[in-house]
């Protein structure tokens, strides 16, 4: 038997061998590496299945069981993924971007990239999100980094909801929202996502719309530096700090108490309750607020604070033309929240007032009018400044 005939001898044995061979087998063979005997029989089946044009292309592309041909490779990932083979189509995709086998074209590669996202794939969804978050090989565009991300969270993807907090808290390309930045954070958070506890943290330290719960606070941050996180390590001792202080502590502004806070706190504090800044200087000892929106018949609110920016000091300022009743009024509000003065000197209808009350915690407050002005003034005086703590927010 000469050449030619022991050629075609050996392939129409082969082509026999391999007759009524069923697609699972040569998916299964392909699976066994058993290349050779897969790139026999998943040929017969490259129509209508993207098994077998995926399991083909692989054989193409590494040259197992068959000649390498890249050309052939793309043009069966291509098949396939025109029918939403989300692996072919993310090997498209990674050709045209690292120009394996094809020219290298970035634009094409985003096409498929594109083609992979919309099929439903979480991480290309949040590749995508990043590349136009960033501007990287794309024009930046947030709205389109935004409509990425939020595709992969709502299926549940962890690095995507910490994304969509980080736009949200930001206002990247859209209207800042903090209880949406909250919800996203919570759902990343939950899911162990480091980045997205410190946030949580943060908020819950800093009460911009959740209540300020530095219990929780310090949750969030433990279990964020417990990943390595390390901004999340160099908070919990402030934390720590704070927890133990609010514990001796009473005297409060907008909801700060006095003996734990520190001026980045408060000034955050006022600015959460919308209180109108008049003055706001680091160079200066205090800084000045209209807080009349909060605080009826208040005209200023100063604040002081020491080297260290901790809070000191507070005066109100209630203007008042001939009404010697008005240093009385405030006093009652007074004694709603601490009980009755523990001094009082003057009297109010006539003459010089005032009413003390030397609280538990260490903190002064004083609510006092001159004469014949009967403009009123509300002091926190801070007298024990050694027993205070370093807030490291």
């Amino acid at each position: 038997m000469n050449k030619s005939w022991a050629m075609l001898f050996c392939a129409i044995i082969t082509q026999t061998s391999f007759a009524g061979i069923s697609l699972e087998e040569g998916l299964a063979a392909y699976d066994e590496k058993n290349y050779a005997q897969a790139a026999q029989i998943l040929p017969k089946y490259l129509e209508g299945s993207t098994e077998a044009q995926w399991a083909m292309v692989n054989l193409y592309a590494e040259g197992l069981g068959v000649k390498q041909d890249k050309e052939a490779a793309m043009k069966l990932a291509r098949d396939a993924a025109t029918h939403r083979h989300i692996p072919a189509a993310l090997y498209l995709a990674k050709a045209y971007k690292d120009g394996n086998g094809v020219k290298a074209d970035f634009q094409r590669a985003i096409t498929w990239y594109r083609k992979a996202a919309l099929y439903g794939d979480l991480e290309t969804q949040v590749y995508l999100g990043e590349l136009y978050e960033n501007g990287e090989g794309v024009k930046k565009n947030h709205r389109e980094s935004q409509k990425w991300f939020l595709k992969a969270a709502e299926q549940g993807h962890a690095k995507a909801q910490r994304k969509l907090g980080e736009i949200y808290e930001e206002g990247r390309g859209t209207q800042q929202n903090h209880g949406a930045a909250i919800k996203w954070y919570s759902k990343a958070a939950e899911q162990g996502d480091a980045v997205a506890q410190f946030a949580l943290g943060r908020y819950y330290a800093s009460g911009i719309i959740v209540e300020k719960d530095f219990a929780k606070a310090l949750l969030w941050m433990n279990k964020a530096s417990k990943q390595g996180f390390a901004e999340a390590e160099n908070e919990i001792d402030g934390l720590k700090s704070k927890l133990a202080c609010i514990e001796s502590s009473k005297t409060n502004l907008f909801g700060e108490l006095l003996n734990c806070t520190d001026r980045e706190s408060l000034r955050l504090s006022l600015k959460t309750k919308g209180i109108k800044i008049l003055k706001e200087n680091d160079h200066l000892k205090g800084d000045w607020y209209d807080p009349s929106r909060l605080e009826k018949g208040a005209a200023e609110l100063y604040i002081e604070y020491s080297g260290l920016g901790l809070f000191t000091f507070a005066r109100y300022k209630y203007p008042s033309d001939n009404d010697p009743l008005l240093v009385q009024r405030v006093k009652q509000k007074i004694q709603k929240q601490y009980g009755k003065p523990t001094e009082t000197k003057g009297f109010v209808r006539q003459g010089k007032v005032a009413y003390i009350w030397n609280l538990s915690d260490g903190l002064t407050i004083k609510a006092y009018r001159y004469w014949p002005d009967t403009t009123t003034f509300v002091e926190y005086v801070k007298s024990d400044t050694s027993s205070t703590i370093t807030s490291n927010q």
